[in-house]
């Protein structure tokens, strides 16, 4: 166990509202670092929902402390609750969602007590969204890549810049001379200005040059309504905080001019890219005097070109990089801006999204009428895509091509046999420098078909979880936009099933999204896959009407998917043409054989070797005999059809599709998993051997020798000397040497 100095030597505070699916872990995160006399301390914001005996239940340990709220307060009162009871010599704070990796708060621990910082900083990782695959933050990687201590903010000029109050430890003594609290009013868009205030309070601030914890990032909504009225409240607030807050340090301490020039280029950064209200300043549709409020926020000090040669701007600044507006050049920059600081709103926001734009001409259409299947996971669309690339003939007999463009080539390797994406080459060239040629060869392969309509099918054309939707998506539209006509069309089924197949769908694919349990899908996905205006209408927009939505269940009960599918896209089948089942075609595994592939999706990080492991144990897998429930429990699956009735019912509804909103038949003796069947297990690691191809390099033991670190000048204060050394075999050591020499 890490030694103290006496006392408590950290509190950790976990706001909770309703993170669920995360908290076990991010609790388990802080107990298992391995350090003595630690106070955990759990927030609950949510008392009206979640009494004191609900977290045991939700995996919460006695030894952890929980203060429950008297009503739902926010986050910033959360944070403040906990800081009022914490025992700790030094205060960490973690959202419920995230969580320390094996070892990174002790060692983040140790440096700041070895340091005497009265702030310090470790980067953090990000997580992809929906995948437990982390990549350092940017900003972190850019400005805290080295390991030091500073004289508060005028000797560590970047601490400007450090966003987030769970990215640090802070000395509890510190913030209670400081005065320093979160600010209660600001019940989002919180943290920066409660670091701020500490950075420019701060005597020492030490950053450890490495992440010790893991950031999960969450989809958004798929939906691209504007932000409402208090929202834009709040994140105006925000930012004349943070400005009147380096103006009074500024004031205080005589700092050079460039720390306000920075921040004033943070606020128009942030008013470009990140928040609402720019977009709807130009519309009219801010609240009365946001306008002049903004102008007067960013009229303070004028920028000039030298800001972009400013050492900290230039590693922080978007302005040149790929945006979701484009490539945002200098020119760019100061054109928005100029039209902001005129009170010209509108023509900021057009001058800022024209520069994505790349043509305003309208695409004239040069390709025949489109069927546009919408296919969705596990509602029949392999069957469908099977039929029409194996019977190319019987639909050419009534004008109707099925392109071979755009199907994977026979390179493709599924994880589970018979798995078919349809026209998934099309989306993935989007992606890629190649995206024109394949669309151009569709085009060539149409016109020489000569075909009166064109039939593409694809699961994945609605692109729910993809997390550059807003991006990715209208450049599918712009190619779809060349076909003279477009009838959309998409199986559909009660959202309860339809969700979970999904999820059994994505834990096979071998993404490593697939690692993750039912209930941290649900965290971000249900909202997204429950609203079929976010997921069907930008489709509706280019085909000029609605989409047909066909009933998957009834289809399968009645004539068939296949014959359902004809009927709505107008085609005709042979009397003699077999209907097969969806279930032949390409089955959905039981739950246990879904759960031991969620196993291999964790802990085999290699994509390769997760792929080859998974193709070998599907193959082998025993048949499941006996009941299967869902991984959904009655009240998730009862979360899930709530959430469809308020998004999308009545959408659905006139659109053809009513969906059953009926509890499940199976909801009365339902049962969470139990253990894996042995069979199983075993065949996971048998399945895994035979993908491993080399051994990996040892590892370096590195063990806890703090050094003596002298003091410089001012007490408390050292050259960033590592707290963390390797015991080197001689011979490494020796090459070590070796290597350092000029």
């Amino acid at each position: 166990m890490l030694p103290t100095r006496g006392g408590c030597p950290l509190s950790v505070v976990i706001p909770f509202y309703n993170e669920t699916a995360f908290v076990r872990a991010a609790v388990e995160s802080v107990l298992s670092q391995g350090i003595s006399g630690l106070d955990v301390i759990v927030v609950n914001d949510n008392p009206g929902f979640f009494a004191p005996e609900a977290f045991s239940a939700l995996g919460v340990p006695d030894r952890v402390r929980v203060v429950h709220q008297p009503r739902n307060l926010g986050l910033s009162a959360a944070r403040n609750a906990g800081m009022a009871v914490a025992e700790g010599q030094h205060i960490a704070f973690l959202d419920a969602d995230d969580y320390y990796i094996s070892g990174g708060l002790r060692d983040l621990l140790a440096y700041a007590q070895h340091s005497g910082a009265d702030m310090t900083h470790a980067q953090t990782f990000l997580t992809q969204v929906g995948s437990p695959r982390v990549s350092v933050l940017a900003r972190d990687r850019r400005l805290f890549a080295d390991q030091k201590v500073r004289p508060g903010l005028l000797g560590l000029e970047a601490a400007q810049f450090i966003t987030s109050s769970w990215s640090s430890l802070y000395r509890a003594e510190f913030l209670r001379d400081a005065g320093l609290t979160f600010d209660e009013e600001q019940r989002k868009f919180e943290d920066r200005l409660f670091v701020l205030s500490s950075v420019t309070r701060a005597g020492t601030i030490a950053q450890l040059g490495r992440p010790i914890r893991v950031w999960r990032r969450r989809a958004g909504s798929i939906s691209t309504s504007a932000p409402d009225a208090e929202v834009m409240e709040l994140q105006l607030k925000l930012l004349e905080k943070c400005m009147a807050e380096v103006i009074a340090w500024r004031d205080r301490v005589d700092a050079p001019p460039r720390f306000l020039k920075r921040e004033v280029f943070n606020t128009l950064s942030r008013l470009i890219w990140d928040v609402g209200i720019l977009p709807a300043l130009a519309d009219g549709s801010a609240p009365a005097g946001m306008a002049q409020r903004v102008q007067a926020l960013i009229a303070d000090e004028r920028l000039g070109q030298g800001i972009f040669e400013d050492p900290v701007i230039r590693k922080i600044s978007r302005v040149g990089e790929e945006t979701r507006f484009g490539r945002v050049t200098r020119g760019d920059f100061f054109n928005v801006v100029g039209a902001m600081a005129d009170g010209d709103f509108a023509a900021a926001y057009a001058c800022l999204t024209g520069i994505s734009t790349p043509s305003a001409a309208r695409t004239v259409p040069d390709l025949p009428d489109l069927i546009l299947h919408l296919g969705l996971h596990k509602t029949g669309s392999t069957a469908i895509q099977s039929w029409c690339a194996a019977n190319p003939q019987v639909l050419a007999d009534q004008g109707v091509l099925f392109p071979r463009t755009g199907l994977p080539g026979p390179e493709f390797n599924p994880t589970r046999d018979g798995g078919l994406p349809g026209h998934q080459m099309l989306l993935n060239a989007l992606r890629s420098g190649a995206g024109e040629d394949i669309w151009q060869g569709l085009a060539e392969e149409i016109k020489a078909a000569g075909a009166e309509r064109v039939l593409l099918s694809c699961e994945n054309f609605l692109m729910p979880l993809r997390s550059d939707r807003d991006v990715a998506l209208p450049a599918l539209l712009e190619k779809l936009k060349r076909f003279r006509s477009i009838r959309l069309l998409a199986f559909v089924r009660r959202p309860d099933v339809w969700i979970e197949r999904f999820y059994r769908e994505v834990v096979s694919n071998g993404n490593r999204g697939g690692a993750r349990t039912i209930e941290e899908f649900l965290v971000d996905y249900q909202g997204i896959l429950t609203d079929f205006a976010g997921l069907f209408a930008p489709f509706e927009a280019i085909a000029n009407g609605p989409v047909r939505l066909i009933d998957y269940d009834a289809a399968a009960r009645g004539d068939g998917v296949l014959r359902a599918f004809a009927q709505a896209a107008g085609l005709d089948l042979p009397l003699g043409v077999a209907n097969p089942a969806p279930q032949a075609v390409y089955a959905t595994p039981d739950r246990a054989t879904i759960q031991a592939a969620r196993t291999i999706n964790m802990f085999l990080t290699n994509q390769t070797r997760r792929e080859d492991t998974l193709r070998d144990f599907f193959r082998m897998v025993p048949v499941h005999k006996g009941p299967d429930f869902s991984f959904l429990s009655p009240e998730l699956a009862a979360g899930v059809r709530d959430s469809f009735q308020a998004q999308s019912a009545v959408w659905a509804a006139e659109r053809g599709y009513h969906a059953d909103l009926s509890s499940r038949p199976e909801d009365a003796t339902w049962q969470p998993l139990a253990d894996l069947p042995n069979d199983v297990y075993e065949l996971v690691l048998r399945c895994a051997l035979r993908t491993e191809t080399e051994v990996a390099a040892p590892v370096v033991p590195i063990h806890y020798t703090p050094p003596e670190m002298p003091p410089t000048a001012e007490r408390g204060v050292y050259e960033g000397a590592p707290i963390l050394q390797m015991r080197l075999r001689p011979w490494a050591a020796r090459l070590f040497r070796r290597v350092r020499r000029p």
